[in-house]
């Protein structure tokens, strides 16, 4: 297959350079442009003309109306090819935006803990923390295909080709009244780059010198020729970095967040409800075998030493075979094309798009707790209607070798009375072996690949009227594995036998010989979409044109995945297979949605009128229906937006009030319902203690989900004065009112309330012992009573949470020429007036501006990027700075909230420099070559601890440009 894909590609540069030969020369070069789609000029372009230039009108990012690019009044951020290179990620998309834009969020390949699977090391990415539209050329790109097993909806930005990236915009409002679903919190629109002349090589290898040896390494090549009726742009990209263990830095080692390893065991008396810890001695690899002993004729010979449940769950560090940062390799090509058929009554477009992406990361080996099993434990402590247990439970027999508990001592003589505060399952004791086989960590391995080919006509009725009509069809699969896992029926005979020993520190060298296996699901993501529109100028009002556009989309979007029979869940919610691992299901589904939409531009007064105050005032009106197939329904949003430069274009105003939505997840619809672990939760018992543990949890979907939907408005300016030339100050305001945003009780919030309230408790009917539908809670204290193993927490989909979110965002850019050379100046900031939770309908919003949060990650109240970059005579030298405004840590959030510790404040130095050698006229080949060297955080800043908020790494290393630490770096380029 990869060869089929060599030959593939082959051929089509095979082509193009036999193409080349018959095109116009030229240097590579790009227009710079913010265009999407379809252009057209409304004057020419005259340099000596002491006249206002008017700009020329595109299809920009945030309308569908031919305009200039500044005329839009909503607020549009772009990121050029200056940003990119000046980042020192240019080969991340993800890295590169969540620098340079402070309102940007997102996770990578920093996700390779426990909650690995909500994005199979793919790159998700919002605007102020909300869903966020992400588009290529202004058209849909297909869902990450790890929705299909319970994972987030997002775009793989991983799958996006960074070296065909001409630019990047993103619009910092609502806009479902031009796009539809998904651009509450804006839309980030991906240009890519065409009509390019020319080819351009260039490479970059970064390094980290801090311990782990962490590497980054990149390559591109990009060209295209062009002749007056046909351009033809191609790219190609690779990227790679290795992977970073969380013992590779201070704040992620040690780190804690389990009580199961090797060596280790608990005692729960039933009779009494006493849940205590035990390991072996230091010397001690196994206890002795032969059912024989009790637990405390065990500590009195020697063999095991009491733990209190604090020092269990600080003995055994993760930060060893857990990565903090998944490995990543990359390859994509694009192909760019248009051809004038007729001039521009008719012109074809298209393009194509591949990339593969494979990731991985490694958690510790999987926990295995059996327990001690005889007939009387199986009925008595744990409830089940039987002995044997059901399929699936991971059991030691009573008369396994290596076990050292006695029969008699395990039943209490089954004599013992039933009785005590909170227990009503009898006398025994349930003993649990907390083995760990740490020879075989569990390894999460994403294998992907992306095709999307776009294709469309487009033309122009009149001069002033214009059509466009395009297909867009896409096809992601993702391939997971998972190797590292314990087959249960294996496990279960290597137990009995004696092959395997659970109580022992290590095992025989072929102990594991046929119980060790891995895990897989098929996903497979698809997309198409059909648009058609119709845009351009009806007739010349007194004010400017009065433009328009109307048009229709249609949408078919699939979702599936299929895992191995091991991984589908069996009749009591635990795999079928796999000992203690996370269930998958079959899933199959699909949806269509057509929208019809349309939008106005209205100039009210133009610069020609001469109206005192009223220099320019325009209104801008977009109304979108959008109908879903099955129970979702229909739903109509409309935007107006309202731009007024009171004396001239120096200062603009402009405000904007409409409606947005976000269509439920296929999953959240139609999913089946799956078990797995929860994350590390800390909760205070009724006796006050603090615990942390992870439970288990099922969840599921819900067919009759509804959009959430939200109320956005936003006011600004953009002042330009003509006194100060190159400077420009924009500020712009916005507030975002979500609600009925699907999603379900927080596992924590489940378990502190059955803890303190029991049956009181409105979640008590979520949680159950023994398997998610064993028995129900029955007094208070039920959670810190129970083994963690024996919890089983119930959260299924509904239109729960809701949001509001007060932001404001300030870009101050200054462009200062000087005899010594210029000098460009910017800084963005991002300040959280305010940012509002409410989680379910009962609760307040809660306060998270300032905050740190397991609910909303950490949204300091301000957030700047600021970068001073000078350029002279071939030379390129910038600084940049990141600062991040202290938080505080308030553990999950919500009513849940504990800790309230402190997270100081954070700031990272980035400096380069770089010299394209064009200015030495050289020759040799040397005139198209660039040479950049640099550092990011060269002062070598740490992410600042979090440990509450984020206890699987004990900081949000997503957040912050700290995860890995100082990074060395050297790009060079050459044209030709």
């Amino acid at each position: 297959m990869k060869n089929l894909r060599l030959r593939e590609f082959s051929a089509v540069l095979s082509l193009f350079a036999a193409y080349s030969l018959l095109a116009t020369p030229g240097k590579a070069q790009s227009t710079d442009t913010t265009t999407t789609t379809t252009t057209t000029t409304t004057t020419a372009d005259n340099a000596a003309s002491s006249e206002p230039q008017v700009l020329e009108k595109y299809v920009v990012t945030g309308s569908n109306i031919p305009m200039a690019a500044d005329a839009l009044a909503i607020p549009v951020a772009t990121i050029g090819q200056a940003q990119i290179q000046e980042s020192g990620v240019p080969g991340d998309t993800l890295d590169l935006l969540r620098k340079v834009a402070p309102n940007i969020t997102g996770v990578g390949e920093e996700n390779a803990q426990i909650a690995t699977a909500d994005t199979f090391g793919g790159a998700q990415v919002t605007v102020k923390g909300l869903t966020t539209l992400v588009l290529i050329d202004g058209r849909r790109v297909a869902f990450d295909p790890a929705e299909g097993t319970g994972g987030f909806e997002f775009v793989d930005l991983n799958m996006i080709p960074p070296a065909m990236i001409d630019h990047i915009d993103v619009v910092e409002d609502g806009a479902s009244a031009i796009y539809g679903s998904d651009a509450i919190g804006g839309v980030i629109n991906i240009v890519l780059k065409k009509n390019y002349n020319g080819w351009e090589a260039g490479a970059e290898y970064g390094f980290s010198t801090d311990q782990g040896h962490y590497a980054e390494r990149s390559g591109y090549i990009v060209g295209g020729v062009s002749n007056d009726s046909t351009s033809i742009t191609v790219a190609t990209n690779y990227n790679e970095h290795n992977e970073l263990y969380l013992s590779s830095r201070s704040y992620t080692n040690p780190i804690y967040g389990t009580y199961t390893f090797p060596g280790s065991i608990d005692v729960y008396n039933n009779l009494t409800g006493a849940d205590n810890f035990y390991q072996l001695a230091p010397g001690v690899n196994a206890p002795p075998g032969g059912a024989q002993f009790s637990i405390d004729q065990l500590v009195a010979n020697g063999t095991y030493i009491p733990e209190t449940q604090a020092q269990q769950f600080a003995t055994f560090n993760l930060a060893n075979a857990e990565t903090l940062i998944g490995y990543k390799k990359e390859f994509g090509a694009v192909v760019n094309v248009e051809h004038k058929i007729f001039g521009n009554k008719l012109e074809a477009f298209g393009n194509v798009i591949y990339s593969h992406s494979y990731t991985w990361s490694s958690l510790n080996a999987q926990p295995v707790v059996p327990y001690v099993e005889d007939p009387w434990v199986d009925v008595n402590v744990f409830g089940y209607p039987s002995s044997p247990p059901p399929a699936g439970t991971t059991f030691v027999p009573v008369t396994a070798p290596g076990n050292p508990f006695s029969q008699s001592w395990l039943d209490q003589n089954q004599s013992q009375p039933e009785s005590g505060p909170g227990v009503a399952d009898g006398s025994g004791f349930d003993v649990n072996a907390r083995a760990r086989f740490i020879q075989y960590p569990r390894l999460y391995q994403n294998d992907s690949d992306l095709y999307r080919i776009v294709g469309g006509l487009r033309g122009d009725i009149t001069n002033d009227i214009h059509w466009e009509g395009a297909a867009n069809v896409n096809r992601y699969t993702l391939y997971y594995t998972n190797p590292g896992l314990i087959d249960t029926n294996s496990l279960n005979d290597a137990l009995s036998d004696g092959q395997i020993n659970p109580f022992a520190r290590t095992q025989a060298p072929d102990a594991f010989n046929g119980v060790v296996g891995t895990a897989f699901v098929n996903m497979l993501s698809t997309l198409q979409e059909y648009d058609f529109k119709v845009d351009g100028s009806l007739y010349e009002l007194p004010g400017g044109d009065l433009g328009f556009a109307v048009g229709t989309q249609y949408i078919v979007e699939g979702l599936s995945a299929t895992p191995d029979v091991n991984s589908l869940p069996n009749s009591s919610g635990t795999t079928q297979g796999w000992s203690n691992a996370t269930t998958f299901q079959n899933f199959d589904a699909s949806r269509n949605v057509l929208s019809y939409f349309g939008e106005l531009n209205i100039p009210i007064t133009g610069p020609k009128q001469n109206i005192p105050a009223l220099y320019s005032l325009t209104v801008d009106g977009a109304m979108r229906y959008d109908d879903y197939s099955g129970a979702v329904g229909s739903t109509t949003n409309p935007q107006v937006n309202v731009g007024w430069e009171p004396y001239s274009d120096e200062l603009k105003f402009r405000a904007s009030v409409g409606k947005s939505f976000v269509a439920p997840q296929l999953f959240s619809l139609y999913g089946p319902q799956s078990a797995g672990s929860t994350d590390s939760i800390t909760y205070n018992s009724i006796g006050g203690a603090s615990n942390t543990a992870q439970f288990n949890q099922v969840s599921g979907a819900n067919p009759l989900l509804q959009p959430s939907t939200s109320k956005d408005w936003s006011l600004g300016f953009v002042y330009t004065p003509k006194f100060a030339k190159g400077l420009s100050i924009t500020i712009d305001y916005s507030q975002i009112q979500e609600k009925n945003i699907v999603s379900s009780v927080p596992a924590a919030t489940i378990i502190q309330s059955v803890e303190t309230l029991g049956t009181a408790s409105p979640y008590a009917a979520d949680v159950h012992f023994n398997s998610p539908t064993g028995p129900g809670v029955s007094g208070t204290g039920a959670i810190s009573t129970h083994s963690p193993q024996q919890v089983y927490v119930i959260a299924t989909n509904a239109n729960l949470a809701g949001q509001n979110v007060n932001s404001t965002d300030i870009q101050i850019e200054y462009k200062l020429p000087t005899e010594f050379g210029r000098f460009d100046i910017s800084s963005t900031w991002t300040w959280y007036n305010s940012y509002e939770l409410q989680l379910i309908p009962s609760e307040p919003f809660y306060q998270y501006a300032g905050y740190a949060s397991t609910n909303e990650g950490t949204l300091p109240k301000w957030r700047t990027y600021t970068t001073v970059d000078y350029k002279e005579a071939g030379w390129d030298a910038f600084v940049a700075m990141t600062w991040v405004d202290s938080v505080t840590d308030i553990g999950t959030g919500g009513d849940d909230q504990f800790g309230f510790e402190g997270v100081g404040s954070f700031t990272a130095f980035d400096a380069g420099i770089g010299y394209d050698f064009k200015h030495l006229h050289l020759g040799y080949g040397l005139n198209g070559v660039k040479i950049t060297i640099g550092v990011n955080n060269a002062f070598d800043k740490q992410p600042p601890l979090a440990i509450n908020a984020f206890p699987n790494t004990n900081a949000d290393v997503a957040t912050y440009d700290g995860a890995v630490g100082r990074m060395w770096y050297v790009q060079g380029s050459v044209k030709f």
